[in-house]
């Protein structure tokens, strides 16, 4: 929780290379539990060796869920090595999200 009592919960991504604009934000689904109690999502992503991190974006948490996709588990995917969803999750992809550099305006105007 930030001083100004704004609650972040920050999700992380792992792969073997840098992230890419098409590279995707999630947040699970919950199922009838509801979003979770936070204000913001910030959303990173880390090489698996954890060598380099990179802080991609965030989001309100309320307009997340208004404009993100939702995937249900079983569902087709093409780009995933699976090839099906294996949890049902909310997503948008990292261009679709606000970067960092707006971060702190942001948690002052929620």
């Amino acid at each position: 929780i930030a001083p100004n009592g704004i609650s972040i919960d920050v999700k992380t991504d792992a792969g073997n290379f840098k992230p890419k604009p098409t590279y995707e934000a999630l947040v699970e689904d919950r199922g009838g539990m509801g979003p979770q109690l936070c204000h913001i999502y910030c959303f990173s992503h880390v090489l698996y060796d954890l060598s380099e991190v990179w802080l991609v974006g965030w989001d309100f948490q309320h307009t997340f869920y208004q404009t993100a996709q939702h995937r249900k588990k079983g569902e087709r995917r093409e780009s995933m090595k699976t090839g099906k969803v294996l949890e049902s999750y909310y997503f948008k992809t990292y261009d679709q999200i606000q970067g960092m550099s707006n971060f702190l305006q942001g948690v002052n105007d929620p």
